[in-house]
């Protein structure tokens, strides 16, 4: 309601002055940029900082476990090694993705768009998901055939019977028995 009350107000005075007349106690303009718009893109810059920097700090964690699983001697991983050349490539892919969010969300601060900015951050989006979802599903495939190597159906009982004590009563109260 305010706003519309102030740009009645302003298309008064702007009447006033095309006639001719003094209009006294003008308005100032309206901002370039709105309130809301500023505070959106600072937190925005804020966030996109942080999580560049997190994925900064997570791409040299993975470096440095790459040097130890990646030794020039004969004793080295490869799986280990090529997952953690996936996960380097999609932290990159990260961090230069948020980082070229934090250049465009900062423009916006001053209602301006960097069309450089939006290219890279767009670019770098593919090759981020592609390599990151590659080191994941790797990892996976590693957890799951270590943990289906050792797992024997046999040893499984083939009916599970609930002690009495534990069951449900017929009000539907579930009784938790004392440990």
């Amino acid at each position: 309601m305010e706003k519309i009350k102030l740009d009645l107000q302003r298309d008064v005075q702007k009447f006033l002055e095309d006639q001719g007349l003094n209009a006294d106690n003008k308005l100032p303009p309206d901002p370039a940029v709105p309130k809301n718009r500023v505070y959106r893109s600072i937190s925005g810059c804020f966030g996109s900082i942080t999580l560049s920097v997190t994925f900064i700090m997570r791409l040299a964690i993975i470096l440095a476990d790459a040097i130890i699983h990646c030794p020039n001697s004969g004793g080295a991983q490869p799986k280990i090694c090529a997952l953690d050349l996936l996960g380097v490539l999609g932290l990159m892919g990260a961090s230069t993705r948020f980082i070229a969010t934090s250049v465009l969300t900062f423009s916006q601060i001053i209602g301006k768009f960097n069309e450089d900015a939006d290219c890279a951050q767009a670019a770098s989006a593919l090759p981020t998901g592609v390599f990151s979802a590659a080191a994941v599903f790797g990892n996976v495939e590693a957890a799951c055939s270590l943990a289906f190597a050792k797992w024997n159906p046999d040893n499984w009982p083939a009916e599970r019977t609930v002690p009495e004590a534990e069951e449900e009563e017929d009000d539907g109260d579930l009784i938790i028995p004392d440990v």
